[in-house]
């Protein structure tokens, strides 16, 4: 198991923070059991809580809020990702896109709903004791990437009301934007899109 922050391994996801390693690598790292299982492509490293390392370990090298139990690393390239939502609400069903890979690539995926949403709540609501503004009750978003026409948009869910989803065009994101564009048009969108929520 691994007990050391200066481990290969973890030097390797913390490197993959950073978009220029992941493109000089041709490597991304994903978070979490189902956004793993979500993938067709197999892992090239695998980092397991209490398996494989330190679950404060790898809670240090991981970008989403809450600590992932395991953390995958992905080769670019191989990743067919993300999915269109099964309307009743068991699971996904994953369908290979390549175009996601430009979204992935462009932004870290688990950061940008939450650097949206804290633009938005800078941006437009002044304080939790503003008369004039409120923040919406919103409990969670998620955000689906999928082949359509448009560029996004906001719906709440049939299943719970105080849940938001964002439906994202990987056509857009992949032939629309300039690859010198891509991360600012990206996250314009979602911070757009999170004033609907």
């Amino acid at each position: 198991m691994i007990t050391s922050r200066d481990n290969e391994r973890l030097k390797l996801v913390r490197k993959l923070h950073d978009k220029r390693w992941r493109e000089k690598l041709g490597l991304f790292f994903v978070e979490g059991e189902d956004a793993i299982e979500a993938a067709t492509a197999e892992p090239v490293d695998l980092l397991r809580a209490g398996e494989d390392v330190d679950p404060k370990l790898l809670a240090a090298v991981a970008s989403a809020p809450h600590p992932p139990r395991v953390v995958g690393v992905m080769v670019a390239g191989r990743l067919a990702y993300l999915t269109e939502p099964n309307r009743i609400g068991h699971g996904s069903r994953v369908r290979a896109i390549e175009p996601a890979e430009a979204f992935l690539q462009a932004v870290i995926a688990s950061n940008a709903l939450s650097m949206s949403v804290k633009s938005v709540l800078e941006l437009l609501y002044h304080s939790p004791d503003s008369p004039t503004t409120t923040v919406p009750p919103t409990r969670s978003v998620t955000l689906i990437l999928r082949s359509m026409d448009g560029v996004a948009y906001t719906t709440g869910s049939d299943l719970d009301s105080d849940h938001k989803e964002i439906h994202f065009s990987l056509d857009y994101i992949h032939k629309a934007i300039s690859q010198e564009r891509k991360t600012q048009e990206i996250m314009g969108v979602l911070t757009h899109e999170m004033v609907h929520w």
